[in-house]
């Protein structure tokens, strides 16, 4: 950003306020970690909250929120959809763990793309049919309603975008390098609930904390 989250200054040589005349970023390629928007643990004021969103580094949260905040947390294990604006192909990656897989990227802990794209993603639990793949490819409308737009350009040139930030951001994604013994009420806790094995049935998608990987 996620990203995932992520990325420094540059601007052309006619931008005053640059000390910079060449953008380092141009004609390279940054490397992108999603992540996602959730409900953070649960705490009562005046505790403080335990995993809040970063302010100042361009993530805006869908909604204001009294009894809760919002927290960066991974992806759920499913399907990452990636359309690049500007080659007008369209990028698979199933999501297993802290790893993105794409058939012919290969398995790697982020995304790469060129400094000047403009990206549209789209999270899903389950993979697109090619239906739906066929219809968010040939319209733009749909891209925009579904998809998230990241102008890689821009936020090479500012090191800022919405729903973006530096690579230091990491450090402040709740389930990233900590134990798995949080968001025990979530959805998707860290640790696997003790009732599964009891009623061996799968209550949950559990999916335990990680670190970055290359």
């Amino acid at each position: 950003m996620s990203t995932p989250n992520q990325a420094a200054q540059c601007a052309n040589t006619t931008d005053s306020k640059s000390p910079a005349g060449v953008c380092p970023l141009k004609n390279k390629k940054i490397a992108i970690i999603p992540v996602r928007y959730a409900l953070d643990e649960p705490f009562s004021p005046p505790q403080k909250q335990p995993h809040p969103v970063p302010a100042g580094a361009g993530f805006v949260v869908p909604l204001k929120l009294k009894e809760s905040g919002y927290a960066l947390r991974q992806l759920r294990d499913g399907w990452l959809y990636v359309y690049d604006e500007k080659t007008k192909t369209f990028d698979e990656y199933e999501i297993k763990g802290s790893t993105f897989i794409n058939q012919s990227k290969g398995s790697k802990g982020h995304l790469l793309y060129p400094a000047s794209h403009t990206l549209s993603l789209a999270y899903s639990l389950q993979r697109w049919t090619g239906r739906i793949k066929h219809e968010m490819e040939k319209s733009g409308g749909l891209r925009t309603t579904w998809m998230r737009q990241v102008k890689l350009g821009s936020f090479a040139s500012t090191m800022k975008a919405p729903h973006c930030g530096l690579p230091d951001v990491l450090d402040k994604v709740a389930d990233l390098g900590m134990s798995n013994k949080g968001f025990v009420l979530s959805s998707t806790p860290l640790a696997k609930p003790a009732e599964e094995d009891k009623q061996g049935i799968k209550l949950l998608a559990h999916k335990p904390a990680s670190l970055p990987t290359a």
